[in-house]
């Protein structure tokens, strides 16, 4: 009676095993081709990463190009700015009444 339940528990042990290592297969088989269809897709081809290093290079010269002059306005801008401010109180300073001093 003891052999018959050994052996029915060694068989449900066995059932799960597979069970769960066709489970494990499938996982590792579905993520194995999400990885190759990934790397075929972005890493080769016309829009792939071999061909958009190029472009992606002269973008950035570009978009640095940008800051700095972007950079240069904003300082021209303060001057600018400031030098109105300047004129403005000296064009309320002239146009001011003058004082009387006796």
């Amino acid at each position: 009676m003891a052999s018959i339940q050994d052996e029915e528990a060694k068989k449900r042990v066995q059932e799960a095993t597979w069970q769960w290592t066709g489970r494990v297969i499938v996982l590792l088989v579905t993520f194995g081709f999400g990885v190759f269809a990934g790397y075929t897709l972005w890493g080769s081809g016309d829009q792939g990463a071999l061909s958009l290093r190029p472009l992606a290079v002269s973008q950035e010269a570009t978009i640095t190009e940008l800051k700095n002059k972007r950079v240069d306005l904003d300082s021209k801008l303060q001057v600018t700015q400031q030098r109105y401010d300047e004129c403005q109180k000296a064009l309320s300073k002239a146009a001011a009444p003058p004082t009387a001093t006796p």
